[in-house]
């Protein structure tokens, strides 16, 4: 699909999403493995999961409910899975994911378990930063981390406004 950050690739299962790929042509070692249906087409899962990718860009959509199949190591699950628990327009730190899995220490081993995220924007690796607060690595383009978490801050704010006109309204 396209969208304002240019080319997003989806790969599904017949019941799950397995692969997300921003920016660039689909790797070559998953693309070898894939039917290719024009966009919008394709099982039922697919056509979601270009719906809901789309409303996320339309900065309508704030969380994804999408059944995912995760491929990994037990610890780069855990952290996939803390990953989806950070809320839209929000962070945390490598080192906060780390602690809350019983890891002092372990920011870099979070760090290297999001660089294998399979399913980016949908687990918000992006929204995962070192803890003096620069943004850190991400795998499509570390420029894209950055660009990512202002739309989402952006889009918040522009939520936000929009529910305090709309009570203002309702009070006269």
């Amino acid at each position: 699909m396209r969208s304002w950050l240019g080319e997003v690739w989806v790969v599904t299962s017949e019941r799950a999403v397995r692969y997300v790929q921003v920016r660039g042509r689909l790797d070559d070692r998953i693309a070898g493995n894939c039917v290719f249906w024009p966009e919008g087409g394709g099982p039922g899962i697919t056509s979601e999961a270009l719906r809901q990718l789309e409303e996320y860009f339309r900065g309508e959509r704030m969380a994804f409910n999408l059944p995912l199949d995760l491929r990994g190591t037990a610890f780069q699950r855990a952290v996939w899975q803390k990953t989806l628990e950070v809320p839209y327009g929000s962070t945390r730190a490598y080192s906060s994911i780390a602690k809350s899995l019983g890891m002092r220490g372990g920011a870099r081993a979070v760090g290297s378990a999001l660089a294998s995220n399979p399913i980016p924007l949908v687990i918000p690796c992006h929204r995962v930063i070192r803890s003096d607060g620069s943004p850190g690595g991400y795998s499509p383009s570390p420029g894209l981390k950055v660009m990512l978490l202002e739309f989402e801050r952006n889009n918040l704010r522009r939520v936000d406004r929009r529910q305090e006109t709309s009570s203002s309204e309702r009070i006269t």
